[in-house]
């Protein structure tokens, strides 16, 4: 082999090794733990932390496994669940799921350690060794409390909100149309809840105040519209779909991290908007025009056709009665001349 060959056998092989070296760096994503965010340290009977901690996409999450490690190693993506087993196996149900969801969505972003402590009490209520061995529920999570005043206050606040409050009622829509003739009508609209946003959609008719075939409405609303036939159509129809945005409410799933062996964490759900709709369509039939006979015009005077029919006669009469009456007078005139005779 050359010098010249050596050197090119070395070169290559320095770069195939740099390459190799480089190449972990390249392909591999940056990782990194949860850390420590709002709460409580040592308040737990064993010494343990009451609050949340900080994932790798900024949101803020909470244990459900105290008998594990806390969060250090890297914490993957947040995975949207229905499903959540406790650490020895068990499935907790969809109510106790939505109620997760109930309290991460209103409390679990804060910042407060006292507020965080309790959140995160509740959450071990249901989710702790405690809770297996003794029953799931206040007593569970008031152990982990330890008999903390300011944590126990707002955590028994938390509880009784929590539970006085019902499953959300699944949203809904109903959409009537209402004719008045064949022309005009009424677009009414009931939706659930009744402050959901939305929007009103026409075919065959427009708005009677905008001369638009669509609007904005409310959960509850009514529409007045004008029908926009096609020229000379007899059968026609009305259609009117109404379609709604509203936030879905608590649901019985949650966002999970996993973070190898040691504790799992969960976030509420992040529900995004729900949207629904509902349409009505009505079949219209336009009256076909008749031919219509002009009234007779009547003369100034106010007469009806019968008093011009007498006041007709009258005068022919009277042309008749006069020169009978001047011949009368005239031959009675006559009648009254007696010659005389010798």
């Amino acid at each position: 082999m050359t010098f010249r060959t050596r050197l090119v056998a070395t070169l290559f092989a320095c770069l195939a090794g740099s390459a190799l070296v480089a190449a972990p760096g390249i392909l591999a994503a940056p990782a990194s733990g949860a850390t420590t965010g709002a709460g409580i340290a040592n308040i737990t009977p064993y010494g343990g932390y009451l609050g949340n901690y900080i994932a790798p996409d900024g949101t803020r999450v909470y244990c459900i496994d105290p008998v594990l490690d806390w969060p250090s190693g890297i914490t993957g993506d947040g995975v949207l669940t229905s499903s959540l087993t406790t650490s020895w196996g068990e499935t907790l149900d969809a109510d106790v799921l939505r109620k997760f969801d109930t309290v991460l969505g209103r409390y679990g972003q804060t910042d407060d350690p006292v507020l965080a402590a309790a959140v995160s009490a509740y959450l071990y209520g249901f989710t702790s060794g405690y809770a297996r061995t003794y029953g799931g529920g206040v007593d569970a999570a008031l152990h982990f409390i330890n008999g903390e005043p300011e944590v126990e206050a707002t955590f028994l606040g938390i509880w009784e909100e929590v539970e006085a409050s019902s499953a959300p009622v699944p949203p809904s829509a109903e959409v009537t149309i209402e004719m008045s003739d064949a022309d005009a009508g009424v677009v009414r609209i009931s939706a659930v809840p009744a402050d959901a946003a939305g929007q009103l959609i026409l075919e065959g008719a427009v708005v009677a105040d905008s001369g638009e075939s669509t609007v904005a409405v409310s959960g509850t609303d009514s529409v007045a519209i004008v029908s926009t036939p096609e020229d000379a159509a007899v059968d026609y129809s009305i259609a009117a779909t109404a379609t709604f945005v509203t936030a879905a409410g608590p649901q019985p799933q949650v966002t999970l991290y996993e973070t190898g062996s040691q504790q799992r964490t969960i976030r509420d759900s992040g529900a995004a908007p729900v949207e629904f709709a509902s349409s009505a369509r009505v079949e219209v039939t336009r009256p076909v025009p008749t031919a219509e006979t002009p009234a007779p015009t009547l003369a100034e005077t106010g007469l009806a056709p019968s008093g011009v029919l007498g006041a007709g006669v009258a005068l022919v009469t009277a042309g008749l009665i006069v020169p009978f009456a001047r011949r009368s007078r005239e031959y009675g005139s006559r009648a009254r001349v007696i010659p005389e005779r010798d």
